[in-house]
Parts: C-alpha cells; structure tokens; sequence
C-alpha cells in the first residue's frame, strides 16, 4: 500500500552565518524519503554565499514539515538482536572530560534512544536528552525540537550542552545557536559535531542536510552568538565524516561578521567540492551497477537462488534498480522494528524481519547494505541454521 506524499511550503532563507543575500547557485537536489507513516518530499536549491561562502539551501521547509519529517522517522530499535551504535563512544567522551567536571549537568541536543546520555552518566554526569523522534526510549529523553524549549525558568541550566549531526538539518541556524546559548550558563561548554564539507562533502550533501559546513564557518556562526571557540587540539569526530568544535560561552558576541579568509579562494573551493560529490554520486551508481553483476554472476551458478538485500536505505535502491529486468527472486530486510512491513524503494516486496522463519526458502545471496553494521549483520547471518551461498557488500562508496 503507497503511503502518502507530504511536501513542504519553502521559503527563502539569507546565510546562517552572516546574514548576506547574495548568492551563487550551485545546483538542485530532489528526493524522496519514505518514513513510517509517510514519504516526504525534500527539493534543495543548493547555493553559496558570496559575502563569506557559506554552502547551505537557499530555500526551507516548513516548521511543521519538519517536525512531521522526523518525528515519522524510522528507529533503530530491534526486540531480536542488540543493534551497536554507529559512532565512537569514547571520541565524544574526550573533550568533554577535558573542559567539563563530574557532576555537571549535561543537555544532549539529538540525543535519539538516549543511548549517549547513559555514557554521560556512566561516565560521572547527570544527563538529559532532547529528540523529536516518535519512540519510547529512555525517559531522560524529552521529545521535541529545541526551538520549543522556551521557559525562562530553564535558562542557564546547564554546564554542557551537546549535539551530534543535528546543526546541519535545522532550518534557522542562529534561532537554534541562540536557543542553546540561553539554556546554558555563562561560562559553560557547546561541543558539536557536523559533516565537514570540505572533507566530505558527498556525505554533507545529503537528502536531510540543509546546512554545509566548514570548521571557520562553525566558528564564525558561533561567534556571533557569545562563543569563544577552542581549536587548541584537533579532536578525533566519532564518525569519520565529521569534525569537533568545542566552544565556551563568554558573552563576547561578534555583531559584525567579517571572515578571516580570503573568501573569493573559499567560494572557489565551494563549486569543486560540490562537483566532487556529484562525480562521486555518479560512480556510486556506476559501483552499484558492478555490484548488481556481481550478484547475478553468483546467482547463476545457484539452482534456487533467493536474493536478500540486508539494510533498507539508498544502497539497495541503487544496487537493486539494475535487477529489476531479471527473474531473481528479491527481498529486503531490516533489523529496524519500525521498517518491518513497510515497503522501500525499488523493491515490490515489503520489508521483513531477518530472522529464520521470516527468510523465504532457497539458497541465499545476502548483500549487506548498512556501511556501520556490516559485520555485525554478517556475524547474525552466520549464527543462523540457513542455507547461505553468497555474502556480497553493498556499500561500496567511492566517497569512503
């Protein structure tokens, strides 16, 4: 059954970080995301500021799309199988116990399951979280946008705030930097993690980011909200596409934003970075169609092969869409509770639980397609009484 299809009212937005109309178009990214309940319709005017060259979206959704969009979104959470987290633990842990004593009192900003939050109290603090994701999950978890948090009674509240990829998705930049600024004391410390656009910019530019940064313009946006940033020591990001920024508030507000770099070599550097992702879009699926060979080229040699793509996101849509014309038999699974029954793009059957009376009978040629779970899902597959024939990885990407 098709879920429906909600979309967005979008509207202009000037740069996040100086405030500057003028831009330099980029391109257009489109896509849509199907959800629990729904698909969304993302369409992103990807540009660059000319005044500080800053890539973000030069139109945005909604408020109401938003909440809709993520509070629909799928979990991690399985009943059958511990599913591990996708990030370094201790990479977190690092620089907040270098600027921040036991016993403070520590705001996760997209905190999800609130798995996170049990390290902070594991590791000697009182830890609350905030996600707008529809789930029960730890109560120290409240559910919501930060925009939301509005009682002066909590001002200055806390020693830390921390959030992890979540800059990158909001709509208004300096309402969301402001927000956090008030709910944390004078003196206290913002560690944040994001995409780094310079590294990586195929994983910035994906179908929920809205926001493309690189560290002097993390720096220069927090500038202007009463942060004094600490790049003393180059810490290691807990996921490899990311970078740190620690910042302390100070109330010394920038309110004039000038960058500090040559910005005519920066807006530069923003159009190859950009048309490096897209190569790197286009030899994605020229990988997945290599891939698609390979699982044929394995199914041949097989008298009753069933073909079962491990991991519902973008790879298996892109690998899948090159077998489409062929006889296999296809299926898709997921350890996901809330993707169990749903459909997924390009696939005709619905998701099922990958366990053995769920698995449909033959031969199997499983494709992992979960880059940060692949040997955890390759290990459930093997402490399985199934026939297996083939493991293939599916998440060959040409930007890792």
């Amino acid at each position: 059954m098709s879920k429906p299809l909600k979309k967005a009212h979008w509207s202009p937005s000037c740069c996040d970080v100086c405030g500057e109309t003028k831009v330099r178009a980029l391109g257009h990214r489109e896509y849509t995301v199907s959800n629990r309940t729904a698909d969304f319709l993302m369409q992103f005017e990807d540009v660059c500021c000319q005044n500080c060259g800053f890539v973000y979206e030069q139109k945005r959704p909604d408020e109401d799309f938003l909440y809709d969009f993520y509070r629909d979104a799928h979990n991690r959470y399985s009943s059958a199988v511990e599913i591990h987290v996708d990030y370094d633990i201790q990479a977190r842990l690092t620089p907040i116990e270098r600027f921040v004593e036991k016993g403070a009192r520590i705001l996760e900003v997209g905190a999800s399951t609130g798995h996170f939050c049990k390290s902070l109290e594991e590791a000697g603090y009182h830890a609350e979280g905030l996600d707008p994701l529809d789930q029960e999950d730890d109560p120290s978890v409240k559910k919501g946008f930060i925009t939301e948090r509005q009682n002066a009674q909590e001002h200055g509240l806390y020693d830390a705030i921390v959030s992890y990829y979540v800059l990158e998705h909001v709509r208004n930049a300096d309402e969301w930097i402001e927000q956090l600024s008030c709910l944390l004391k004078e003196g206290g410390y913002l560690f944040l993690e994001v995409p780094d656009y310079k590294a990586y910019p195929h994983n910035s530019l994906t179908f929920e980011h809205m926001l493309h940064f690189r560290p002097h313009h993390a720096d220069l946006l927090l500038k202007k909200h009463g942060f004094t940033v600490i790049r003393d020591q180059d810490y290691k990001a807990s996921r490899y596409f990311g970078f740190v920024t620690v910042a302390q508030k100070t109330g010394a507000r920038v309110e004039h934003i000038v960058p500090d770099f040559k910005v005519e070599d920066i807006i530069e550097e923003a159009v190859t970075l950009y048309q490096k992702a897209k190569e790197a879009e286009q030899e994605n699926k020229e990988l997945a169609q290599k891939i698609a060979q390979k699982i044929k080229n394995s199914a041949a040699g097989i008298s009753n092969p069933v073909v079962c793509f491990w991991g519902a996101n973008e790879y298996a849509s892109r690998i899948v869409a090159h077998l489409k014309t062929e006889t296999l038999p296809l299926y898709i699974l997921d350890n996901s509770e809330t993707k169990i029954g749903t459909h997924h793009e390009e696939f005709d059957r619905p998701i099922i639980r990958p366990d053995e009376e769920a698995l449909p009978q033959g031969d199997k040629i499983f494709i992992l397609c979960s880059p940060n779970w692949n040997k955890d899902i390759k290990e459930q597959i093997q402490n399985m009484k199934i026939s297996v024939s083939d493991i293939l990885d599916g998440t060959l990407d040409k930007n890792e």
